[in-house]
C-alpha cells in the first residue's frame, strides 16, 4: 500500500518506509524486519497520512481543473491547447481509489497544472488591460465632438459681438 500511494503521489516509498523503521528497507542479507506493534502502528499511520495526502492533492487538482476550465471558456482556448493537459484532466474525475497512474498526483503534476492556470490568468489580465486601454480612444471621439460644439457656440457668440467668458462655456481654465 505504501508503494502504491507513494507512486501515485510521486514520493519515494523507500524513504517513507525508512522513516517508519529502518529495518523495513534494509538490504542486508539475513537481517530481520522489525514487525513490532510500534512498527505496525507506524505503518498504519503512514498509510493513513498518505491516503489523506492523496485526497487533499486530488481535491486541489479538481479545484485547479475547475478554474482552468473557466479560464479556457473565458479565453476561448482552442481544444488542441486544452488537450495538452489531457493526461492530467482525464483521471481527475475518477474516484480516489481508481487513480493509480504513477505521478498522477505528484507535486510536479499539480505545479504544472497551477502554472498553466497562472499563465491563463496573466493572459486574461493582459486582455482586460488592453480592453481598458482602448476606453480612452472610445470616449475620445465623443469628447472631441462635444468640444467642437462648444467651440462653435463660442464663435457664434463672438460673431454676434457677445462678451463671453471662456470658463462659462467650459473652454477656459
Amino acid at each position: 500500500m505504501v508503494h502504491g500511494f507513494s507512486t501515485v503521489l510521486g514520493m519515494d516509498s523507500i524513504r517513507i518506509l525508512a522513516d517508519v523503521h529502518p529495518s523495513l528497507v534494509s538490504s542486508t542479507p539475513g537481517q530481520t524486519k522489525n514487525i513490532s506493534n510500534v512498527t505496525i502502528e507506524g505503518l498504519a499511520q503512514t498509510i493513513h497520512s498518505l491516503e489523506e495526502e492523496k485526497r487533499v492533492r486530488l481535491q486541489k487538482l479538481r479545484e485547479l481543473r475547475a478554474k482552468l476550465l473557466e479560464l479556457w471558456n473565458l479565453m476561448d482556448t482552442p481544444i488542441e491547447e486544452q488537450q495538452l493537459l489531457q493526461h492530467i484532466t482525464s483521471h481527475i474525475t475518477a474516484t480516489q481509489d481508481k487513480i493509480t497512474i504513477p505521478g498522477a498526483l505528484s507535486s510536479d503534476t499539480i505545479a504544472q497544472f497551477a502554472s498553466k492556470g497562472a499563465h491563463l490568468n496573466l493572459k486574461c489580465a493582459e486582455r482586460a488591460r488592453a480592453a481598458i486601454n482602448k476606453l480612452p480612444s472610445i470616449f475620445h471621439m465623443p469628447l472631441s465632438v462635444i468640444n467642437n460644439i462648444k467651440e462653435k457656440m463660442f464663435l457664434e457668440f463672438w460673431d454676434y459681438g457677445g462678451n463671453v467668458n471662456l470658463e462659462d462655456i467650459g473652454l477656459g481654465g
